[in-house]
């Protein structure tokens, strides 16, 4: 039985490792890199551009990066594959508390971890963030295997990662303490409520702080190729304590509603499990539920929160909603016709009562909105009616079974859902929150539209010379890293004839009357603040929400174009 276990275990975990390599790596290159990720990408690069612009807190993403792009080049792929690598290895993670949690518990966790929006999210993200809560997460695992070196290395990787790291062990530390280090605390019962005790021997802690110190010094450093990133657990700490004292526009409300929008099952179940604890005095749901608690109290305090700071806060509330399932999965009977039954009237009623609802919210023309309204209502009548038949006709555990089991099936496709959306793969990447400063957009067209003047001209897509005129933007950097000659200037000086001038979107009279202006997209905002609360259900439907561009002109010297006068302008000295 044992051996049959482990291989429906390998097979089943193989699967949901394809599944998570699906959702992590599919179209990894779109969009292009934010503002934020391309300074991070430029700094592992070495580029003197993004080095002037270097970000608190992430030597340790750039050092790991910087190899990366030794070894396979600098692109959009490379520069988001290593947090793709990690946000799918982190599937496994749960299997290190197997006996803490129970086998099916961890089953349970490892599916929600895979299609938890905010995991799923910043694995696609150039950010250290995913890095932080997987070296996190099996840190503590292997110390309770009691595999003090592989704990050292990952405690290094969740060093090295990002400042987010701070806020996690101190909720989760201050959550155990409160938990399981007060002599007063009520008397536990049952399984999986007591945590053994951990016993340090000299030699396991040396041993996992030579380990520590080997990985942050030799992965951090680059193997000694950059000495600032050995500093790097230090410079997150730093970065960390410094956000206290600055602050983000992104609203502490907007960021707890994201639990509704995003996890509004998973919240309830959570809270669910976690209140259990009131009247079992379950001590390990009552660590749970502090760590979720005070994680979420930090990150309302934390003047320069962003949105990886909950990622902390999903641990505990991920593993509350895997014991909630779990519960309720026990207590179906095995399903019979009757729950089959009701299964099918549920995925079909309640979807079909949800789009008469969009229907009314959003009229088409020609259609009557008290026959949308009839629908919705008639459809949720009939289930009401059919499950109370059922429930007087057959055993009523039999109803409830297939209530559950239909409501699993929505659930998991709602879940998928939004999966999916978050990895960027929808219609509006640019309306997820995880995407709050927007995307980059039609810098590939740029660099296209630069390229091919560049070969018209000088016979290779990169050797053009390109000026970015009083203007500053990492992304756009980024886009044009390939590049030989880019260089930035606050005014053109008289006589100077560069091939192509990039400026903001406004008008230049004096490029004007040499160059060929043509606009692009640099950015896709969504306006977060001027959503009213009526839009909150477009966006649930759609993803469609108001947004704000920002453009740039790309200007050419009308020299350029094939077929152009072989005379410019008398300020102007034609390419040779």
């Amino acid at each position: 039985m044992k051996k049959l276990f482990s291989t429906k275990m390998t097979l089943g975990y193989s699967l949901l490792l394809l599944l998570a390599v699906i959702l992590r790596f599919n179209q990894l290159s779109n969009p292009m890199l934010g503002e934020r990720e391309a300074a991070i990408a430029l700094q592992a690069a070495g580029s003197q551009t993004g080095l002037s612009g270097e970000l608190p807190g992430t030597s340790g993403i750039t050092a790991l990066l910087g190899l990366v792009f030794f070894v396979l080049g600098k692109n959009e792929f490379t520069a988001r594959l290593l947090p793709a690598i990690f946000g799918s290895l982190l599937i496994f993670a749960p299997l290190l508390f197997r006996k803490e949690l129970g086998d099916k518990t961890v089953i349970l966790l490892s599916i929600l971890f895979m299609f938890d929006p905010g995991f799923v999210a910043f694995s696609r993200h150039v950010d250290g963030a995913i890095i932080t809560v997987c070296g996190f997460l099996f840190a503590v695992g292997f110390v309770l295997h009691r595999r003090y070196g592989f704990a050292g290395i990952a405690a290094g990787f969740a060093l090295l990662g990002s400042s987010v790291l701070w806020p996690g062990v101190l909720a989760s530390g201050l959550a155990f303490w409160l938990t399981y280090s007060i002599k007063n605390s009520r008397a536990s019962s049952g399984s999986g409520e007591t945590v053994p005790p951990v016993a340090f021997e000299k030699n396991d802690l040396i041993n996992a702080g030579l380990a520590l110190i080997l990985t942050v010094g030799l992965v951090g450093s680059l193997f000694f190729t950059r000495l600032i990133g050995i500093a790097a657990p230090i410079l997150n700490l730093t970065a960390y304590f410094a956000g206290w004292l600055t602050s983000t526009e992104i609203s502490p409300f907007l960021i707890l509603f994201s639990f509704i929008l995003y996890q509004p099952f998973i919240l309830i179940a959570g809270l669910v499990e976690g209140l259990r604890t009131v009247r079992s005095g379950d001590r390990m749901n009552a660590f749970l539920m502090r760590w979720f608690y005070l994680a979420v109290l930090l990150m309302l305090i934390y003047p320069s929160r962003g949105m990886d700071s909950i990622l902390f806060a999903y641990i505990p509330l991920l593993v509350l909603a895997a014991r909630c399932i779990l519960r309720i999965i026990e207590s179906l009977e095995q399903p019979d016709i009757p729950a089959w039954g009701q299964m099918v009237l549920v995925i079909l009623l309640v979807p079909f009562s949800w789009m008469n609802i969009l229907a009314i919210q959003f009229p088409i023309d020609g259609e009557e909105e008290p026959l949308r309204l009839l629908a919705s209502a008639g459809a949720l009548g009939l289930l009401i009616v059919a499950s109370f038949l059922i429930r007087m006709g057959w055993p009523p555990r039999q109803g409830k079974t297939g209530l559950w089991m239909g409501l699993a099936v929505l659930i998991a496709i709602f879940t998928f859902s939004t999966a999916w959306r978050s990895a960027g793969l929808g219609k509006h990447p640019e309306a997820e929150l995880w995407n709050y400063d927007g995307i980059t957009d039609q810098m590939d067209l740029l660099q296209k539209t630069a390229g091919d003047l560049s070969e018209w001209n000088v016979s290779s897509r990169e050797g053009i010379n390109i000026v970015l005129l009083n203007y500053s933007s990492h992304a756009l950097e980024w886009s044009l890293k390939d590049f030989t000659s880019v260089s930035k200037d606050s005014s053109l000086p008289n006589l100077s004839n560069p091939a192509i001038v990039i400026t903001a979107d406004e008008d230049v009279p004096s490029l004007a009357q040499a160059y060929r202006g043509q606009d692009f997209v640099l950015n896709r905002k969504t306006s977060w603040p001027l959503i009213m609360p009526e839009e909150w259900i477009k966006w649930y439907a759609f993803r469609e929400l108001p947004q704000e561009t920002h453009q740039v002109i790309l200007w050419a010297r009308t020299d350029l174009f094939p077929g152009a006068a072989k005379t410019a302008p008398a300020t102007i000295t034609p390419i040779q």
